[in-house]
C-alpha cells in the first residue's frame, strides 16, 4: 500500500534553496545544514545548495533573491524564520519553508521564463 505524498511535495524535481545566517546558527550550523537537506529530501525537493549569509553582508535578502531567480528556485528552506525575518519579500519570488515550526509560507513559485520585470 502506498502513502499519500505529503501535504507540502512539490511538483517532481522542483529545485530548493537552503538558506541560513551565520549569526543565528551560530556554532550550529552544521546541525541547520543537514536539517535543510534533510526536509527538502523529505519534501521531495533537489537542493540545489544552501547558501551560509554573514552578518557582514548589507542586505542579505536582496542577495538571496537573486540566487532564487537566476536559479529558477521553488522554494527556500531555512532553519527558522528568525533567519529570514518577514517572509514577504522571499513569498514574492518562491515559497518559503521554515523547519521549525515545519511551515510552508507560500506558494508563490512560478517558473521562470525570463519574461518578467522584478
Amino acid at each position: 500500500m502506498t502513502q499519500p505524498p505529503h501535504p507540502l511535495a512539490p511538483h517532481p524535481r522542483a529545485k530548493a534553496l537552503g538558506y541560513l545566517r551565520d549569526d543565528v546558527s551560530g556554532q550550529g550550523w552544521q546541525h541547520d545544514e543537514q536539517a535543510i537537506l534533510s526536509l527538502a529530501t523529505q519534501l521531495g525537493y533537489d537542493l540545489v545548495k544552501t547558501v551560509r549569509m554573514n552578518p557582514d553582508i548589507h542586505d542579505p535578502l536582496h542577495r538571496l533573491l537573486i540566487i532564487v531567480r537566476r536559479l529558477d528556485i521553488a522554494a527556500v528552506i531555512t532553519p527558522t524564520l528568525e533567519h529570514i525575518g518577514a517572509p514577504s519579500r522571499i513569498c514574492r519570488a518562491c515559497s518559503l519553508i521554515t523547519i521549525t515550526p515545519e511551515y510552508n509560507w507560500a506558494l508563490a513559485y512560478k517558473p521562470f521564463d525570463g519574461s518578467a520585470q522584478s
